[in-house]
């Protein structure tokens, strides 16, 4: 994942109750958050869809990759 690309919603993310349903639209990568040093981080991914929010990359997949000019 990069910024830019387009995500959906995984299996994972509709398995909480009231959650989103496999294959919606989540929103655009804004960026993507390293682990840190902490024993249990794991990398997140900050989205922007109606407002900009934080998930685990597990609870979202790319469906449309960002083009990169470099």
């Amino acid at each position: 994942m990069k910024p830019g690309d387009l995500v959906v919603w995984t299996e994972y993310a509709s398995c909480w109750s009231g959650g989103p349903s496999e294959g919606e639209y989540a929103g655009t990568v804004v960026r993507v958050i390293p682990p840190t040093r902490r024993r249990r981080s794991r990398a997140k991914v900050e989205i922007l869809a109606e407002e900009t929010f934080i998930v685990g990359r597990k609870m979202v997949e790319v469906v449309s990759s960002a083009i990169s000019n470099t």
